[in-house]
């Protein structure tokens, strides 16, 4: 089944902390979907290397992959699989190099023969992501069969637990907010729940400025 159907884990690095602040903001969400692409990269030898990166729906270029998972999603590719990633969390390191901010995405690599099945699949992994349940991608091929068979129906139970925390790393984000969750929905036309998104925000800074009043710092 791996010619209809990769999917795993992997980690993502931004190349600045420009890109790292965008990874951590509003316009990156817990189970925003995001596109592949490849961008060559001239290496010390002289010689170039193709490099994955996920770009958002706003067509910001965020974050990159490591050559050994490029070079995984150039094979995929080459196969004719579609490609799409799933951003899983946003962590922060003191020590990080080249930058301090970086993540982990789903990644799922179908065939385009069998879309509509895989997108419902996809649709499942990304809902559950933003709640922060990381559904496992990685499938036997008797799930994929059933994915296929369901038209998409097919429900995973199986989870993938986040990575151990390490002393000089924090979690930003692994899930979304209730705040994000008013926001997305304003931005596809729920115009009800990106003003009651906004009134949450405007009252959250009304109490805590009540409260640094009342406890005397102005």
């Amino acid at each position: 089944m791996s010619d209809f159907y990769q999917g795993f884990y992997a980690r993502i690095y931004t190349p600045s902390k420009k890109e790292g602040g965008l990874l951590d903001g509003p316009d990156n969400l817990v189970g925003d979907r995001y596109e592949i692409i490849f961008k060559n990269k001239e290496n010390e030898d002289g010689s170039t290397s193709s490099v994955a990166w996920i770009k958002n729906r706003f067509d910001q270029v965020i974050a990159y992959f490591t050559p050994e998972v490029s070079l995984k999603l150039r094979l995929a590719q080459a196969k004719g699989l579609e490609l799409t990633a799933i951003l899983s969390f946003v962590a922060y390191s003191d020590n990080a190099n080249p930058c301090s901010y970086w993540g982990e995405v789903a990644i799922i690599c179908y065939s385009k023969a069998y879309e509509e099945a895989f997108s419902k699949f996809i649709d499942t992994v990304s809902k559950k992501m933003a709640d922060g349940i990381r559904l496992e991608v990685k499938l036997g091929d008797q799930a994929v069969e059933e994915i296929i068979k369901t038209n998409g129906n097919w429900e995973q139970t199986k989870t993938v637990p986040l990575p151990k925390k390490k002393n000089n790393s924090v979690i930003l984000k692994s899930r979304q907010r209730s705040s994000e969750k008013l926001i997305e929905q304003g931005r596809k036309g729920n115009v009800g729940c990106y003003a009651i998104s906004i009134a949450f925000i405007v009252a959250a800074v009304i109490v805590v400025i009540l409260l640094m009043h009342l406890t005397g710092l102005f």
